[in-house]
């Protein structure tokens, strides 16, 4: 098991907030969920960052991505598919 320092955010990709935030929970333990950042924090310690445009991928470094039901209603999911796809290490 990594450590949660080594760890980088696991992307969240959407098309609404409210959306990604219920699937989470669902999910996910959480212990910190901050909307106005799209951040989230699992009890592990493992960071989620909310996207629901392609741009917010821009200089994040991600080690992996979930695609919450539905975030193909976006009309950026494609391109946010595909650039998660290329900067996942």
């Amino acid at each position: 098991m990594k450590n949660v320092k080594e760890n980088k955010p696991i992307a969240v990709l959407t098309h609404k907030l409210s959306y990604a935030i219920d699937f989470m929970r669902e999910n996910k333990k959480l212990r910190e969920i901050n909307g106005a950042k799209r951040r989230l924090v699992g009890e592990d310690g493992q960071v989620y960052c909310i996207i629901t445009e392609p741009m917010q991928l821009r200089g994040l470094e991600i080690s992996d991505f979930i695609i919450v039901p539905g975030a193909g209603l976006s009309p950026h999911f494609a391109e946010m598919y595909d650039w998660a796809q290329a900067i996942k290490r």
